[in-house]
C-alpha cells in the first residue's frame, strides 16, 4: 500500500513539473506584487519596517523565478528609503495546516491527505508545521515541529466524521491563537475545506465570525496571512467569495479547484511560501496607524507597487544632525511604450511613475502630430493599472500623446526635467495608429484589460440599499466586484461588499450613519481574488428617511347616555 502511494505521489509530481516547464500554456509575465504582511522591529532608536512579498501573475499565481533588482519603501508621512535592502528570507517559518474532516469529505479525504503530505515533503528546510483537524470539533493533532514524519503521521489522522459539520471560522481562529505561541519568525496558515461554515441543518457551525477571524489575523504584531484552498464539487457548495476574501484581506493567496487538482492547489501555496521576498528599511514614524508603499523593480526593468498598513506603538525620534533636511516627495513620469489593438480600437500605454502617492489623476491628451489638432482627452484616477488601456476610436495617423499629473485640487503638477534647473509639467510620446485597409493582414486579438468605471450612485429608501451604475470592460477576466465604502472625513474603510459581475449592483446601507458623508469606489477582481482595476471614486451622502415616532393620542372618556327612568304610582 505504501509503495503504491509513493508511486502515485511521484507520478503526480512529474506531471506538475512538466506543466511548470518554460513554455507552458498558462505561463505569464509578472504583473503585480502581493505584500503578505509587515514585520516591525525596534533597531536602536529606529523602527525597521520589513515587508514580506511575492511577485505574482495577473491570475494570482506566484512567479517563482522572479529576479528583484531594487526595492523602495515610502511611508505615508513622506519618509522614504530608496535603496531598501531585499533578500530571500531564511528565518524559520511556522505553518499551521488546518484540514477539513467534515462529513462531506468522505470521498476526497485520501486525495487531500496525499496532497498535504506532498506539500510537507516539498516545503523549505526551515519550515515547522502544526496540524489542526476540524469538523464540529477542533483538534490540534500536532504542535510545531520540524520532524516531517510526525507531521505526516498527524495528517494521516485527518479522517472525516459522517454527517459532521464544518466549523471553518472557529478552526482558523484556533490556528491564529496557536501561531501566536510560536517563536519569532515567518508564519502562515494553510486552510483547506470543501464546504462552508455550517452544520448539517444549514445553521452556522462557528462561534466566531468572518470579521473576527480577519481582525485576529491582522492585529498588532500577530500578523499572519491565511492561504485558502477550496475544493469545489457538484455535490458540495463552498463559499468561494469568503475564502478569497479571507486570503486577500490577510495577505494570503487563494486556490480553488476540483478534487483532481488538490496536489496542484497545495503546491501553488507552497511555491508561494518558497518564493517569498523580504524588503527592509529603517524609519522614524510617529505613534498611530501608517501605510507603507513598496515599489519593486525587476531585472527586466518592470516596476510594481503595493501598499501595507500597520500600527506604530510609540513615537520614533529622528536623529538630529546639522545637515538634516526632510526629503520631499518628487514625482516623475515616463511613457515607455504604446501598443495598439486595431480590431478592438484600443491602445495600451506602459508607464513608469515616481511619487504616485501625491498624484490624484492623470490627463492623457492626444494630438495629430502633423496639424497639432487635439483629437481626444482622457482623465484617469490614480493609481493606474498597467498597462493603461484607452479607447482609440478618435485616433488615426501620426499621434502625439501628452501626459500630465493632477493634484487633489485638480492643478497640473510640475516635476524635474532633464536639466537640473528645469521643471516640466508633461511628458510626450509619438506613435502611429493606422486604421486597417480593406485588405488588412491578420491581427492576433489582444485581450481587453479589465476596467470598471463608476458612473453614478443611487439610493432606494424603501429597501435602504445603495445602487451603483457601472461601466465594465473585460468582464470575462473578472470573478467578482469589491465595493468599498470609506468615511469621507477620516478616509477609513467602513464597509466592503463582494458582489457578482453586473453593470448595476446594489449593497445594503445598514452600516452607514444617517447624514454621513462617504466615498465609494469599486475594484474588479479576478477569479482568484486578485485586484485587476480600481474605479474612480464618487462621494455619497447617506440621508435615509427616518419615520418619527407618533405621539400617543389622548383617550376620550365616554359617559354612556341612559334612557329616562319611568316612575309609576300604583
Amino acid at each position: 500500500m505504501f509503495a503504491a502511494r509513493r508511486f502515485l505521489q511521484l507520478l503526480i509530481a512529474l506531471v506538475v513539473v512538466a506543466v511548470m516547464l518554460p513554455g507552458a500554456s498558462y505561463a505569464q509575465a509578472p504583473s503585480q506584487i502581493l505584500i503578505n504582511y509587515p514585520e516591525l522591529t525596534d533597531v536602536d532608536d529606529a523602527l525597521q519596517v520589513g515587508l514580506y512579498f511575492t511577485v505574482n501573475e495577473t491570475s494570482g499565481r506566484v512567479v517563482a523565478n522572479a529576479e528583484v533588482q531594487s526595492a523602495r519603501i515610502q511611508l505615508d508621512d513622506g519618509e522614504t528609503v530608496d535603496n531598501a535592502s531585499f533578500e530571500k528570507p531564511t528565518s524559520p517559518i511556522f505553518i499551521v495546516l488546518v484540514l477539513d474532516a467534515s462529513g462531506s469529505m468522505g470521498g476526497a479525504a485520501e486525495d487531500m491527505r496525499l496532497a498535504a503530505i506532498q506539500a510537507v515533503e516539498d516545503s523549505p528546510e526551515e519550515a515547522q508545521f502544526a496540524v489542526i483537524r476540524f469538523n464540529e470539533r477542533i483538534d490540534v493533532l500536532q504542535g510545531f515541529t520540524d520532524d516531517r514524519n510526525s507531521v505526516i503521521n498527524a495528517i494521516g489522522e485527518v479522517k472525516p466524521v459522517n454527517q459532521a459539520g464544518t466549523c471553518l471560522y472557529d478552526s482558523t481562529y484556533r490556528a491564529i491563537e496557536l501561531i501566536g505561541q510560536a517563536p519569532p519568525g515567518r508564519r502562515a496558515i494553510i486552510l483547506f475545506t470543501d464546504g462552508k461554515d455550517e452544520v448539517l441543518s444549514g445553521d452556522p457551525c462557528s462561534i466566531h465570525t468572518f470579521d473576527e477571524v480577519v481582525t485576529a489575523a491582522t492585529q498588532g504584531n500577530l500578523r499572519v496571512p491565511v492561504h485558502t484552498i477550496g475544493m469545489s464539487t457538484s455535490a458540495q457548495a463552498i463559499n468561494t467569495t469568503d475564502l478569497r476574501n479571507l486570503a486577500s484581506q490577510t495577505g494570503g493567496i487563494s486556490a480553488i479547484g476540483e478534487q483532481s487538482e488538490l496536489k496542484t492547489l497545495f503546491g501553488d501555496i507552497l511555491t508561494a511560501l518558497k518564493s517569498q521576498w523580504l524588503a527592509k528599511g529603517l524609519f522614524y514614524p510617529m505613534h498611530g496607524p501608517h501605510t507603507a508603499t513598496l515599489t519593486v523593480t525587476l531585472k527586466d526593468g518592470s516596476k510594481f507597487s503595493a501598499v501595507a498598513s500597520f500600527e506604530v506603538l510609540r513615537d520614533y525620534a529622528i536623529p538630529i544632525t546639522p545637515t538634516f533636511t526632510a526629503t520631499p516627495i518628487i514625482i516623475g513620469m515616463e511613457i515607455i511604450s504604446v501598443t495598439s489593438d486595431i480590431s478592438q480600437e484600443m491602445i495600451f500605454l506602459e508607464l513608469t511613475v515616481q511619487g504616485e502617492s501625491v498624484i490624484s489623476e492623470y490627463q492623457f491628451s492626444f494630438f495629430d502630430a502633423d496639424t497639432n489638432q487635439l483629437l481626444d482627452r482622457v482623465t484617469l484616477p490614480a493609481p493606474l493599472s498597467q498597462p493603461v488601456a484607452i479607447p482609440a476610436s478618435k485616433l488615426d495617423g501620426k499621434i502625439r500623446v501628452e501626459l500630465r499629473a493632477l493634484d487633489r485640487n485638480g492643478a497640473i503638477m510640475t516635476f524635474p526635467g532633464e536639466r537640473e534647473d528645469e521643471a516640466v509639467d508633461k511628458v510626450t510620446y509619438d506613435f502611429s495608429y493606422l486604421r486597417p485597409t480593406p485588405t488588412p493582414p491578420p491581427v492576433s486579438p489582444t485581450p481587453i484589460p479589465a476596467t470598471v468605471t463608476l458612473n453614478s450612485i443611487g439610493y432606494d429608501q424603501a429597501s435602504d440599499t445603495i445602487s451603483l451604475d457601472l461601466s465594465l470592460t473585460g468582464e470575462d477576466q473578472m470573478g467578482s466586484l469589491e465595493v468599498n465604502v470609506l468615511d469621507a472625513g477620516t478616509n477609513q474603510r467602513v464597509s466592503v461588499y463582494n458582489v457578482d459581475i453586473a453593470e448595476t449592483v446594489s449593497v445594503a446601507a445598514d452600516k452607514l450613519e444617517p447624514d454621513g458623508e462617504y466615498v465609494i469606489y469599486v475594484i474588479a477582481q479576478s477569479s482568484t481574488g486578485q485586484n485587476l482595476h480600481r474605479s474612480n471614486s464618487q462621494s455619497f451622502l447617506y440621508t435615509p428617511f427616518i419615520t418619527p415616532t407618533p405621539s400617543p393620542s389622548p383617550t376620550a372618556t365616554l359617559t354612556p347616555t341612559l334612557p329616562p327612568v319611568q316612575v309609576g304610582i300604583d
